[in-house]
């Protein structure tokens, strides 16, 4: 009698010799699962916004996107928090630990 409790379908994809070369080296070397290497993989290039079709030039290129891509943010909330902070402050309430205008950091 089938288990009908299963709730996942598994699916077959067809790789090369050398592709299962490398799935399987990273299943021994981080102890994991063949299908859970193929789901962190593809989450991973999800996450990350890389198009699989465009190789990419090199590692360190890729990586220096990613951080571009992450500085961008960082600079974005900071401004935005900081600018929102000593825009809406006046002289009176100034004090410790209130941002004054043109400082970098609260103190």
């Amino acid at each position: 009698m089938p288990n009908s409790s299963r709730k996942t379908i598994f699916t077959t994809i067809s790789i090369d010799k050398e592709t299962v070369a490398l799935v399987e080296k990273i299943c021994k070397r981080y102890s994991l699962k063949k299908s859970e290497v193929v789901k962190l993989a593809f989450g991973y290039i999800d996450k990350a916004h890389i198009n699989p079709s465009e190789a990419p030039e090199s590692v360190k290129s890729e990586l220096a996107k990613i951080n571009k891509r992450q500085d961008d943010i960082n600079v974005y909330f900071f401004e935005r928090f900081y600018r929102s902070d000593c825009l809406s402050d006046d002289a009176s309430e100034k004090g410790p630990g209130k941002p004054v205008a043109g400082d970098v950091f609260p103190r």
